[in-house]
């Protein structure tokens, strides 16, 4: 799809061209290709002379409708010398061919690019610019924000430039987020120091975003300056204190550059957490530290690194929500801290200055113009605001400007938060303001302003009376002694006034202060010193004008409402109220309020994104972890599939092992039941045989204890037949004697043995005596035989 058939010339491509024209103001362009064209309706309504180059085709229809547009190729253009200071080129897909950066027509590239593109092809693509000597453009980030409404319609413009910001590291890419976020902070004519590591570019930024009147850099070195001693060097307006890493650092650097900060000055401090450094340690021992030198904190950043190369926007946080500290997973922090006590202020020592500027002569501190009244340069926190006035209160001179300068901001800032209390606080202090003539023509400023606040106050607490009487004082005063600018207050009072009076059903008195609006403008423009609307006229304040057309705006609203009550005065008063609100200033407001709501939803959204992106980055580093341990976990998966695997050999070796032994031990088991079978078996018969033996035993054992019984008695009696046998022993001893005596000896002899025999006799038993008779005779056939 061709970029010219989606893009509307309209809408998509004059924004565009606003964008260019931001970056590099009406200068002549070469239009790279015909994708290009698009943008020339936008670029010719912006005075821009825009060229076309390498068309691929001399486009008819741009002659008839541009016929002013020279269409030229490149080697045309560097024949006929051709000097152009940017170029332009239309990337119409995310598959398309990148640019390239060998051919140098201009030292501006911009590239417009579908959003849809993704990050790593435009890194890359960065990457490569790098290397061929191009840089990001110093105001690519101020004119191409986060969340642009080009963002809405799909586009994204990239600016680069020969010798450009170097964003190829991270460090380098928040450095320049750093600096593209404090030019908004920087005031006009501010002398701005830089201290930094040496590589600073924050200059170019600075430079290019901001209005300061200088800029200079001092190398330190963790927060010690390597240039002569800060007491002689001059005094700054703004301080940057860039890429500290620990809290001493940050004490060191604060201590020897604060001393130079004038009083109202702004300091800004960049710092990363360091090892052991966390946010709710660091910042509260920072805004303590700044305390001592007289530095209140405005506001504060949080960032984070990120390798990408799309780093995350910087998130504005509360410095005093602990929540914010301790959630946060932020790698470092911006702070930028103003100075409301102390130090000394510049003075513009010129006696003749108009009214409108005249801040020396008028104000016993000047410097409380820039941090409390000045819209766009003042403190943006309602609550510092609230308690710098309160300090200046306690401080001034009575009914002196810098009293009128405080108590004005305290009115208008009881309308955040509208009480009874507060208001009788105020007010009475504002009436006494009120008394007399003013001392100086900015304090009359001051009763002016602070009668038409009384009066809004008085209006919203009910008090009719009490609003129409301040309203009355502010018509009373001529504002001319000031500046015509002052006609906002009396001509708007005499508006206010009229509405009051109509709905009192008073429209003649309504008519009566709404031609006295008229009246006032006239005579604010005709007789009025423009000298105090514009000051100089070769350098013009930029606040003048847009005030003087709110007086000429307001008048207009008391004009509408006049006509339309000289036509319908019967029933007009709904349309006269629709007819005075159609205003610039009404439309304004009704604007701002959609605006607001819309940033209120914008911020909501971008809320979320920023949660969702940190959940992102958060669930990216979380998914790295879990590569990581998925990788390790696969590794040690591996190693456990091959201890698995060895484990499920050693298993089947181990259970066919098991299966064998199991197999074996079986065979073994039935071996031995058969064993034990016949073992029972022997074992019944042994037991059968025991049980017969023993039952034989014990029949033996009673014929035994039988025999013993009768050996028993066979013994005693042997034993009584020992003592026989012994005594037989003797009696066969004493019978053999005698048979020898009676063989062998006399008669006496035998006769005596006879006698002896004969009494042995009657005393041996029968049976021994045939023994012994039985022996004696072989004893004596052995004899005889002998013989």
């Amino acid at each position: 799809m061709r970029w010219s058939s989606r893009l509307d010339f309209e809408a998509e491509g004059r924004l565009i061209a606003d964008r260019i024209a931001a970056l590099t103001g009406p200068v002549r362009l070469a239009l790279l290709g015909s994708d290009s064209v698009a943008l020339l309706p936008g670029l010719l309504g912006l005075g821009m002379a825009p060229l076309v180059v390498d068309a691929e085709q001399r486009s008819t229809w741009l002659g008839e409708r541009h016929p002013g547009v020279r269409q030229l190729t490149v080697a045309e253009l560097s024949e006929e010398g051709v000097v152009v200071e940017a170029t332009v080129e239309v990337i119409t897909s995310p598959d398309e061919v990148m640019p390239r950066w060998d051919h140098e027509l201009a030292p501006v590239k911009i590239v417009v690019v579908p959003t849809m593109m993704s990050n790593e092809r435009l890194s890359s693509w960065r990457s490569d610019a790098s290397r061929n000597g191009w840089g990001q453009h110093v105001r690519q980030g101020l004119v191409t924000w986060h969340g642009d409404a080009l963002d809405a319609h799909g586009i994204r413009l990239l600016a680069f430039m020969k010798g450009g910001l170097r964003v190829d590291r991270d460090d380098q890419r928040r450095q320049v987020a750093r600096a593209e976020r404090l030019t908004s902070l920087i005031r006009p004519n501010d002398e701005v120091l830089l201290a930094t590591h040496g590589d600073a570019q924050y200059s170019p930024i600075l430079a290019a975003g901001a209005r300061p009147s200088s800029i200079s850099v001092e190398i330190h070195s963790q927060g010690v300056l390597t240039v002569s001693s800060a007491a002689e060097l001059s005094d700054v307006d703004f301080i940057v204190i860039d890429d500290v890493n620990e809290l001493a650092s940050a004490d060191a650097a604060i201590t020897s550059l604060t001393r130079r900060l004038r009083r109202s000055g702004r300091l800004s401090l960049s710092m990363d957490f360091g090892a052991g450094c966390a946010p709710d340690s660091v910042l509260p021992a920072l805004r303590e530290l700044m305390s001592l030198h007289g530095l209140v904190i405005e506001r504060a950043w949080w960032q984070w690194s990120d390798e990408s190369g799309v780093p995350r926007p910087m998130l504005e946080f509360d410095l005093n929500s602990g929540a914010a500290w301790e959630e946060s997973d932020a790698t470092g922090f911006t702070l930028v801290a103003s100075r409301t006590r102390g130090g000394e202020w510049r003075t513009q020592g010129d006696a003749r200055a108009p009214n409108i500027t005249a801040f020396d002569r008028d104000y016993a501190d000047p410097t409380i113009v820039r941090s409390l009244v000045s819209l766009g340069l003042r403190m943006e926190s309602s609550r510092l605001r609230r308690d710098l006035a309160h300090d200046v209160l306690r401080t001034a001179t009575l009914r002196s400007a810098d009293e009128g300068a405080a108590l004005c901001v305290l009115c208008y800032d009881w309308f955040s938060s509208p009480s009874r209390t507060a208001a009788d606080s105020l007010l009475p202090r504002v009436s006494a303001y009120l008394i007399g003539d003013a001392t100086n023509p900015t304090a009359l400023r001051w009763q002016v302003s602070l009668a038409y606040v009384a009066g809004l106050m008085y209006q919203q607490l009910g008090e009719r009376s009490g609003a129409i009487a301040r309203f009355e004082y502010v018509l009373d005063c001529d504002v001319l002694h000031f500046s015509p600018l002052l006609g906002t207050k009396s001509v708007a009072a005499a508006l206010a006034l009229g509405w009051m009076a109509h709905a009192d059903d008073d429209d003649v008195r309504a008519c009566a202060y709404w031609r006295h609006a008229l009246v006032e403008a006239e005579r604010l423009v005709r007789t009025g010193d423009w000298s105090e609307v514009r000051g100089s006229l070769d350098s013009p304040e930029t606040f003048g004008m847009p005030e003087l057309a709110s007086v000429l705006d307001e008048a207009g609203r008391a004009a509408s409402a006049l006509r339309v009550m000289s036509e319908r005065p019967s029933r007009s008063a709904g349309l006269a109220w629709q007819a005075a609100n159609a205003s610039w200033s009404s439309l304004a407001r009704q604007s701002a309020w959609q605006g607001a709501a819309d940033r209120a939803w914008a911020s909501k959204v971008q809320e979320g994104k920023d949660w969702l992106e940190g959940q992102y980055h958060s669930l990216t580093a979380k998914v790295s972890e879990l590569e990581c341990e998925i990788k390790k976990v696969v590794h040690v998966s591996i190693e456990r599939k091959a201890e698995r695997d060895g484990a499920i050999a050693a298993y089947r070796l181990a259970d066919r092992s098991h299966r064998e032994k199991a197999s074996s031990t079986a065979r073994q088991l039935a071996s031995a039941r058969e064993s034990l079978a016949g073992a029972e078996a022997a074992y019944q018969l042994a037991h059968k045989a025991y049980l017969h033996a023993q039952s034989s035993s014990a029949e033996e054992l009673r014929l035994s204890e039988r025999r013993v019984e009768r050996l028993t008695h066979s013994l005693a009696a042997n034993e009584a037949q020992r003592g026989e046998l012994g005594l037989l022993d003797v009696q066969i001893q004493r019978l053999l004697h005698v048979f020898g005596q009676q063989s062998g000896g006399g008669i006496g002899d035998n006769v005596r043995a006879i006698k002896d025999l004969a009494e042995l006799m009657e005393m041996v038993p029968p049976r021994i005596l045939r023994f012994v008779r039985a022996l004696a005779e072989r004893r004596i056939r052995s004899k005889k035989s002998g013989l």
